[in-house]
């Protein structure tokens, strides 16, 4: 009697897994690579216009900003008219900026469109989070970590491609080409379910005075797993900056970056099956404190990376380190969230991880233009060393928290 429970609880995990192929797997597959794509081509085409490391980290910022001033308005944007829409503009927010960013000749308006890329990708995400957390209930450490390794299917794929196309034909034509990928992905919203992240108008409550009470409702969670969340964040967004300014500074191309990157994300990629097992099996933190310790650490062995070979195996490191954590940060949020205001709790929940994915190149950019790229390298692995620590000594496993007590809202 207990095995057949076991087969049935088994096979409905694996059913609303597949119910999320169409609608939000594959389309994120497409973005990923159009997205791949673009944040390979960004940081160099930066780095050409703005003539530096320091100044281009600083543009490259730009998208961050854009992430975190859209958080919280794209939370309240999908409460007030769903999912569907939400996602859709989104979509294509991101493809229409990838291809203006084409025809942009100086690093200012670069910025510009850097903004855009970032609060467009912060709606897509948020909607696709809050999709992904109404859709499932025990098996949502394994589905959000399959939506990570769609993700970093596109990241293998969009790299390579980004770089050989930069190379071949062009800064200018790559991103063209980016933002037809991810325009496509708009096509496969058509199968999402209008019952799940439905708009819902909810109580006449100023939404200001919601996120207040969500904050003070959280604030333990946002103080100690957020701060982590945010560490890790940082070095996520710094890798994306760091990465391509390292391998230009020691004479590789495009092209060679991109292979670079993805093979990394290749070994990624192998890795968000098991580590979704991991987390809904034995817990959160088995994957996130080895996550970005390892991460952390990959950024105190840039610096020793001189030739194409040095430079695959440190960066290989980064990906091992990274892939632990593939899908944690949605896990954690979705965790946490209460049931009632969920799309509004996650806007919170990225807007307090998106500082860390704001805060990443503009420190960077910082520390390169004062000292060095290796100043830069190696205060990132302290930050995420200091990250790893709070993950492990405060945070408490979320597994097997509950939604928690709805906020209050009088």
């Amino acid at each position: 009697m207990k095995t057949r429970t076991k087969r049935v609880v088994k096979t409905n995990d694996r059913s609303v897994i597949r119910s999320l192929i169409l609608p939000i797997y594959l389309p994120m597959v497409l973005m990923s690579v159009g997205m791949g794509m673009i944040m390979l081509v960004i940081p160099l085409l930066s780095a050409e216009l703005a003539g530096s490391y320091g100044r281009a980290s600083l543009v490259f910022a730009m998208v961050g900003v854009g992430t975190f001033a859209a958080d919280i308005p794209s939370g309240l944007l999908i409460s007030r008219i769903g999912v569907k829409p939400a996602m859709l503009l989104g979509i294509f927010t991101v493809s229409i900026s990838s291809m203006v960013a084409a025809f942009v000749s100086s690093a200012f308006f670069l910025g510009i469109i850097g903004f855009c890329l970032g609060a467009g990708r912060s709606t897509v995400m948020l909607s696709r989070m809050t999709y992904i957390a109404e859709s499932t209930t025990r098996e949502t450490g394994r589905a959000m970590a399959t939506a990570g390794g769609m993700m970093r299917i596109g990241m293998l794929f969009g790299p390579i491609i980004g770089g050989y196309s930069a190379k071949l034909l062009g800064f200018d034509y790559t991103l063209v080409i980016a933002g037809l990928i991810i325009g496509f992905a708009s096509v496969f919203t058509v199968f999402l379910n209008p019952e799940n992240g439905r708009a819902s108008a909810g109580p006449n409550t100023s939404h200001l005075l919601i996120i207040r009470n969500i904050l003070v409702d959280y604030k333990a969670v946002f103080l100690t797993t957020g701060t982590a969340a945010t560490g890790l964040q940082l070095l996520r967004a710094a890798r994306v900056v760091i990465v391509p300014f390292w391998g230009s500074s020691i004479g590789l191309d495009a092209a060679e970056i991109g292979l670079v990157t993805g093979i990394s994300m290749g070994l990624e990629l192998s890795m968000f099956y098991p580590v979704g097992m991991i987390m809904d099996r034995f817990g959160r933190k088995w994957t996130a404190v080895p996550c970005i310790a390892i991460l952390g650490s990959s950024f105190a062995l840039i610096p020793l990376s001189h030739d194409f070979i040095s430079f695959l195996l440190v960066v290989l490191v980064a990906g091992v380190g990274n892939g632990l954590g593939s899908g944690i940060f949605l896990t954690l949020g979705a965790d946490f969230s209460p049931a009632q205001r969920r799309s509004d709790f996650l806007g919170v929940w990225r807007l307090i991880g998106d500082i860390g994915h704001t805060s990443g190149p503009f420190l960077v950019g910082l520390l390169t233009s004062t000292f060095s790229l290796v100043a830069a390298s190696f205060v990132t692995a302290s930050i995420g060393l200091c990250s790893a620590a709070i993950m492990f000594l405060f945070v408490k496993d979320s597994r097997d928290v509950s939604r928690g007590p709805e906020c209050s809202i009088d």
